[in-house]
């Protein structure tokens, strides 16, 4: 059904409308039985998923989600049903900046009054490993985000992705390299024998 307009509709506010996770929602949506509308939030509005989004009907919006902004994104949260959160750690790679930036949205979500805040989230390793693994930063900044959604009260749904495939053709860290025998090694420190949950994250995650 497309996007719609009617205010009888759900408003779905969309932190990251058009990158993989968000952007994968926000199509869904448009795809659904069930009219929707959206407010698709972004930091940079010319990517080509905006103008398509917009084009389809979505409420585009143009904001920085900082702390220093934390009044803006308060607005932008108002009379929304539904907000769908998203951090960036590889934006700026500091995991107390997430941490404050995560925080902040939760606060805006709690005061507009949203029926429910969806929060896709990583689990803290360090806490997980009790220490023995304590710098992927950006995994407890995002535990900490959630522990601080649970005690904020907030109606709260909590969500994980799989690691993205597209990962293993775009990123250095986890490319595939194919060996003599056809085989393929990946270059991260798993055993041949791990089993590692994957997605098509922009086609599919938001199903």
């Amino acid at each position: 059904m497309p996007i719609s307009s009617r205010p009888s509709a759900p408003l779905i506010a969309m932190v990251g409308s058009t990158g993989n996770q968000g952007g994968s929602i926000v199509q869904a949506l448009a795809e659904s039985d069930r009219p929707y509308r959206i407010r698709g939030l972004t930091r940079d509005v010319t990517k080509p998923a905006a103008p398509k989004f917009a084009n389809q009907g979505v409420e585009t919006v143009n904001v920085t989600l900082s702390v220093e902004n934390a009044n803006v994104v308060q607005k932008v949260f108002k009379r929304a049903d539904f907000v769908f959160v998203v951090t960036n750690f590889w934006e700026h790679l500091d995991p107390n900046r997430e941490a404050d930036n995560g925080k902040m949205m939760v606060d805006a979500a709690k005061a507009a009054g949203i029926d429910l805040l969806i929060w896709s989230t990583l689990e803290p390793v360090s806490n997980i490993s009790k220490g023995k693994y304590a710098q992927v930063g950006h995994f407890d900044s995002n535990g900490q985000i959630t522990a601080y959604a649970r005690a904020s009260g907030v109606p709260l749904l909590i969500v994980q992705a799989q690691w993205y495939i597209s990962n293993f053709l775009l990123s250095d860290a986890m490319a595939l390299t194919k060996e003599a025998d056809g085989s393929y090694t990946l270059g991260l420190p798993v055993g041949p024998d791990t089993i590692v949950p994957v997605i098509d994250t922009l086609h599919d995650y938001g199903h």
